[in-house]
């Protein structure tokens, strides 16, 4: 298989990335912001007064004046609008980290042989930087299999020397052949791990998830991008923007 079919391969299997949506609680913080926008906007727009009193729950409120009313909706408006805008940009963060992810829902004993795919727990926590932890841990097999190495031509070095004194030949001459084979079996998982390595830093997953960042992924659901950009962000802040003028406008005139 060429470089540029493994690249295409790469390409079809980490596929999209999982899931553009906001979470529970900014979707809560959203809701909130929107109703507090359209309360000011009814009652701006719509010319209401408060009266004298005011019943919550129950509850008798006296000396609640238009005045009052609109500048508790104004702490309230800007509040959510404030922690709206940081989820906002919360949810950008983690999009752009996300692109360079395998779109994996499930995963199957064929998917585990897949090469350059990460499995996290939760697939939408699949990203360049969690393939790169995963494969990183066999890095440090290397320091192990350099231990073996020193160990065996340690070895090998004491029966050599014991031979050219003819310290008992034959009894250091078996050793020192059995030290050779251990030393040639310890090379050659070395060999093997340098050449996993070499894999893993030259594996195409690097470039493609870097260009797919790069670019912020240009082949992402442009109708889940603009449901995201009108529903989910630019309706919230522009009502909410919009009850702030009315707000401003209100106290000028007030």
């Amino acid at each position: 298989m060429s470089e540029e079919q493994k690249i295409e391969a790469l390409k079809k299997v980490l596929g999209e990335p999982i899931g553009f949506d906001i979470s529970d609680a900014a979707l809560k913080v959203k809701r909130n912001l929107m109703l507090v926008s359209l309360v000011v906007i009814v009652l701006v727009l719509g010319e209401l007064k408060t009266s004298s009193k005011i019943s919550i729950f129950g509850v008798s409120l006296d000396g609640v004046t238009p005045d009052k009313m609109m500048l508790g909706l104004a702490v309230v408006l800007i509040y959510s609008l404030i922690h709206y805008l940081w989820y906002c940009f919360e949810l950008a963060g983690e999009w752009s980290l996300r692109v360079t992810g395998a779109r994996l829902g499930f995963v199957t004993g064929a998917q585990w042989a897949e090469e350059g795919i990460d499995y996290p727990a939760d697939p939408k926590q699949s990203t360049l930087y969690t393939w790169w932890l995963q494969e990183i841990k066999s890095f440090a097999y290397y320091k192990d299999l350099i231990a073996k190495v020193e160990e065996h031509k340690e070895e090998i070095d004491k029966r050599i020397e014991d031979i050219v004194k003819n310290n008992n030949p034959g009894s250091n001459g078996a050793m020192a052949s059995n030290a050779i084979t251990q030393l040639k079996g310890a090379l050659e998982q070395a060999r093997s791990s340098v050449s996993k390595a070499e894999s893993i830093i030259a594996n195409q997953r690097i470039n493609v998830s870097l260009e797919r960042f790069d670019k912020r992924f240009g082949l992402v659901l442009r109708s889940q991008n603009l449901r995201v950009l009108l529903a989910e962000i630019l309706l919230p802040i522009f009502m909410a923007g919009y009850a702030g003028l009315l707000l401003a406008t209100f106290f000028e005139l007030a």
